[in-house]
């Protein structure tokens, strides 16, 4: 995979600039994902990046101005991915779920979908990020107002993050509907 760009800039021909701008973006994403399987994230420079992705640094700067926002930008794609496939499940005035089981077997779902770049966020040391950005979403979400509210978001957030990073770093063996079996029983004891 010498340069991932090629294969899509066939598809950019006729395209408006912000399809460009999305290629281009899942591109370097891809890039930086590819190079987190090989080496630290520190060691990874932008000329390996833009090399692997086939696009100009120019390209580059025009989407991201460090690799850390592209770690951010590729964590709240896959959490914003996470929170729309279960907008379904949620009232949107009390903020609880309506059908939980489902709303948790869609959730190892949607997971289990992502779970190469979760493994690969593991391997590279780099989970902790996604812990961050899942707690900023989940406040975002919850109309957290207290100091109790908050802490028990908090306390949601983390289980979840431990029981995700668990079961992709043993490799997924549980099928879903295990995993929403057995989050469940946990949920309903520790709760």
């Amino acid at each position: 995979m010498s340069n991932l760009f090629s294969e899509i800039q066939i598809k950019m021909k006729n395209k408006s600039n912000s399809e460009v701008n999305r290629l281009t973006r899942e591109a370097i994403a891809t890039a930086l994902v590819e190079l987190l399987r090989k080496q630290d994230f520190e060691k990874i420079t932008i000329s390996s990046i833009v090399k692997l992705a086939g696009v100009s640094r120019t390209a580059y700067y025009n989407n991201y101005n460090s690799k850390d926002e592209i770690l951010n930008d590729l964590i709240d794609n896959f959490i914003e991915e996470v929170n729309s496939g279960l907008k379904p499940y949620v009232d949107p005035v009390s903020g609880k779920t309506n059908n939980p089981k489902q709303f948790i077997f869609n959730l190892f779902e949607i997971v289990f979908n992502h779970r190469t770049l979760y493994a690969t966020l593991i391997n590279a040391g780099l989970s902790h990020q996604i812990l961050k950005q899942l707690n900023d979403l989940m406040l975002k979400y919850s109309h957290a107002a207290t100091k109790l509210e908050k802490y028990q978001v908090y306390l949601q957030s983390g289980a979840l993050f431990n029981v995700f990073t668990l079961w992709i770093a043993n490799g997924t063996k549980e099928s879903c509907l295990e995993m929403t079996n057995i989050f469940t029983k946990l949920y309903s004891t520790f709760w």
